[in-house]
């Protein structure tokens, strides 16, 4: 049977806002000079195969200084990708992203992820700890297939830029259920257990910023 796609503002339990919001305007300028700090180029998405690209703003402390003294492999580069292609290489998964470089710490950046470590502890610590914090950014024809994730139980959400065209899905019911997030300052828990996707689909027709998608995304897991 074909199961039902269906718009809603949020799915309870899947994909939901939690009680707490930020400054988007600090966060998104805090993350800009982080992207000029290493000279990362957003638009980079467009022209990749699978048309997003990934940025750390922390790293695992069990990789060796060799690999890391050179300052951009802490955002940057195969450092950057996903899970399956972290374990080949590096042997590290999500969990073994422990540290934050001073200069993402003492950032906005860093006040947030305090802000929302304090708030996981006391209202959602049976999930786990949470781990590594990275910017995803989709450019419009990209997006994921729906899947649960091995290595986390949930991921917070905080849209850094967006179109109207950009979703979540999740299967909830027998129907697979989206969700637009909002650039508006509020943190978004995602429940990565579950089926789940990103899509954006945005036309190329409008313009280039316009087509961006760029989330902040905070990893959970035991």
């Amino acid at each position: 049977m074909i199961p039902n796609i269906t718009s809603y503002s949020t799915v309870p339990g899947r994909i939901e806002p939690i009680p707490l919001t930020i400054d988007l305007s600090r966060l998104n300028i805090a993350v800009e000079e982080m992207f000029a700090h290493v000279k990362f180029d957003k638009y980079s998405a467009f022209n990749v195969p699978g048309k997003n690209v990934n940025f750390n703003l922390n790293y695992p402390s069990k990789i060796t200084d060799e690999y890391l003294s050179v300052e951009s492999r802490k955002y940057v580069g195969a450092l950057s990708k996903g899970e399956e292609d972290l374990i080949k290489q590096f042997n590290v998964s999500t969990s073994d992203f422990d540290t934050m470089p001073d200069i993402v710490k003492n950032s906005y950046i860093g006040e947030v992820t305090a802000q929302l470590t304090e708030w996981h502890t006391a209202n959602r610590a049976e999930l786990g700890k949470i781990n590594r914090v990275h910017c995803v950014v989709l450019s419009n024809g990209s997006g994921h297939r729906l899947h649960v994730d091995k290595h986390t139980t949930c991921r917070y959400h905080i849209a850094l830029t967006t179109n109207i065209y950009s979703y979540m899905m999740t299967v909830d019911n027998s129907e697979v259920k989206t969700v637009h997030i909002p650039a508006d300052g509020k943190i978004w828990l995602l429940d990565t257990n579950n089926d789940h996707a990103a899509q954006n689909i945005a036309p190329h027709h409008i313009g280039k910023d316009e087509r961006l998608r760029i989330h902040m995304i905070f990893s959970v897991s035991k």
